[in-house]
């Protein structure tokens, strides 16, 4: 009868009993080694991350179509060219290859174009995405719609740009 007592009294302690203590005794602290997970090899933890790695790799080609290698030099080329006077003949060039971006990085290089269609555009396209992002690039595009609404050529952008920074 005292052995059961002692098992009640022993259930309701939080802390670890010797034996448990000494089996983690040889373990780092530091290791989330869980002894139901079977042991795998080094080799064969490679090949593993090889193959999901592989699988990765052909998810990124099917969601992003046949011309990505041509999109990524093309952007390559764009922000290399970043305040010369071939930036907005490669803008345009992009535009007329593949259209808008549709993430907010390729998005904000576009809005560095001349061309007042290109930038009533992107402004359009970066207005819904907005809320999405971080405050640090949420900043940094309210500051660039200042910049826009202040010294731009087309009076149209510049009203969007008002427009779009009276919503921040």
């Amino acid at each position: 009868m005292r052995n059961d007592y002692r098992n009640d009294y022993r259930d309701h302690y939080d802390r670890p009993s010797w034996a448990e203590i000494d089996k983690r005794k040889d373990r780092s602290r530091h290791s989330n080694y869980n002894d139901d997970r079977p042991y795998k090899s080094k080799r064969q933890q490679d090949l593993e991350k090889r193959a999901t790695k592989a699988k990765k790799e052909m998810l990124d080609k099917l969601f992003e179509g046949p011309k990505a290698k041509e999109r990524k030099a093309m952007t390559q080329k764009i922000e290399d060219a970043r305040g010369t006077r071939e930036f907005g003949r490669l803008l345009a060039e992009y535009r007329k290859s593949f259209g808008l971006p549709r993430d907010w990085e390729g998005l904000s290089l576009l809005l560095d174009s001349n061309d007042p269609v290109i930038q009533e555009e992107v402004i359009q396209a970066l207005r819904p995405m907005r809320a999405e992002q971080s405050a640090d690039r949420q900043n940094i595009f309210r500051s660039r719609l200042k910049i826009i609404e202040m010294t731009g050529r087309d009076p149209e952008v510049q009203e969007l740009a008002a427009e779009v920074l009276a919503e921040f």
